[in-house]
């Protein structure tokens, strides 16, 4: 079998038709035709809310599109249980042919940041580095570490309880199905993961039977955490610790929507929102904690309000080593957003050794529910019920 993906048309062509056979669904192939070249099955997208005979609606929360629009915009809670109930049968998102490998993808679950946002006013760095091809997640650094996940706890507690359940149902069916969990990739702030394996040497025969036993592994995970999400327990979890109950979807704080040119991403940012940031980073490739750092800098640079902080709830803010020790940059407004100067601070400046992030124990910390709050976490964390 050939190195490139531009030679598996065939192959490509038959797991297609597999995988609508096991499923009904349509899947469509496509040829990727930038480098690296190569094949994807993807899933024909479904349409949601999916509207039931007796005129209810389900799975609003799947949407295929801006959830802070449908939900914040227009002032919408939640529906419990009917935003949260999947009326298509479980599968996965789509295959792909990536030079001697294939990579099965399950599919976004849920969108970590508006989940996040929405109950806990709460919401973690994201940054595009270089170009809209390379980025650095705070959420996949923080979720990925277990320590990280039960600092964060304290801040919002059911959404850690829902991945603490994503990660637990994802190594029961990799346990099912024998599949290491050496070849999952998991992306925390979608819910989403896929299975990567080498096909080099298999013939035809042997890469669809082996795809289609991490597609039926996924199937079931997906299955299992989809019937999750719409929980009773579920529910009073995010409802007991939901903060700002009297205004839970922030609409007088929105700023005006904001376009980057060479990316064309939104960079909107919601007033009175806390973003938190893994520091010290702490990553262990120091290239992408010296690209972690400038972006952090860059973020208490650029913000015209807002609040960040570490994974202990502590203010960050940016400082000038002096002779006399840190001198922090910037000033304090009113609602208690740090405010810098750009005459004095320059762009440029961010990149001198003497301006680094400092934490600021003076400046009110973010609050943690207490213990009693979250016990439903005690099986997850039991160590940190001992304190």
């Amino acid at each position: 079998m050939g190195s490139s993906g531009i030679e598996r048309e065939d192959l490509a062509k038959k797991l297609a038709k597999k995988l609508k056979e096991r499923s009904g669904y349509e899947f469509i192939l496509d040829l990727i035709s930038k480098p690296p070249f190569h094949w994807v099955c993807k899933r024909k997208e479904t349409e949601y809310p999916v509207k039931s005979p007796d005129g209810k609606k389900f799975g609003l929360i799947f949407r295929n599109a801006n959830l802070r629009s449908i939900y914040f915009d227009s002032k919408r809670l939640i529906k419990w249980p009917d935003d949260w109930i999947d009326q298509y049968p479980p599968f996965i998102d789509g295959v792909r042919f990536v030079s001697d490998f294939i990579e099965v993808r399950k599919g976004m679950d849920m969108d970590l940041d508006f989940i996040s946002e929405a109950y806990y006013s709460v919401k973690f760095g994201h940054f595009l580095v270089s170009s809209i091809l390379e980025s650095i997640d705070t959420a996949a650094i923080v979720f990925s570490n277990r320590e990280d996940r039960m600092k964060v706890a304290r801040f919002i507690p059911s959404v850690i309880k829902d991945f603490n359940v994503f990660l637990r149902l994802l190594d029961e069916a990799c346990t099912k199905y024998g599949i290491s969990r050496s070849e999952v990739y998991v992306y925390p702030s979608h819910f989403d993961c896929w299975m990567r394996f080498k096909i080099d040497g298999m013939s035809d025969e042997e890469v669809v039977e082996n795809t289609l036993v991490r597609v039926e592994a996924l199937k079931e995970f997906r299955g299992k955490f989809r019937e999750w999400l719409p929980n009773e327990r579920r529910r009073e979890y995010y409802e007991n610790t939901i903060l700002f109950p009297e205004d839970p979807f922030r609409r007088r704080f929105r700023m005006p929507d904001v376009v980057d040119r060479d990316s064309g991403f939104s960079l909107r940012k919601y007033e009175g929102i806390r973003y938190l940031y893994k520091w010290p980073s702490c990553i262990g490739n120091p290239e992408v904690e010296r690209k972690y750092e400038s972006s952090v800098k860059h973020e208490l640079w650029s913000s015209l309000s807002g609040k960040y902080y570490d994974l202990e709830g502590y203010r960050l803010r940016l400082a000038k080593k002096t002779e006399r020790g840190l001198r922090f940059l910037g000033k304090v407004n009113r609602k208690g957003w740090v405010i810098i100067d750009k005459a004095k601070v320059r762009e440029e400046d961010l990149n001198r050794e003497d301006i680094v992030i400092a934490v600021d124990e003076r400046l009110e910390k973010l609050p943690k529910f207490p213990l009693e709050k979250i016990e439903f976490l005690k099986e997850d964390f039991p160590e940190m019920f001992k304190e």
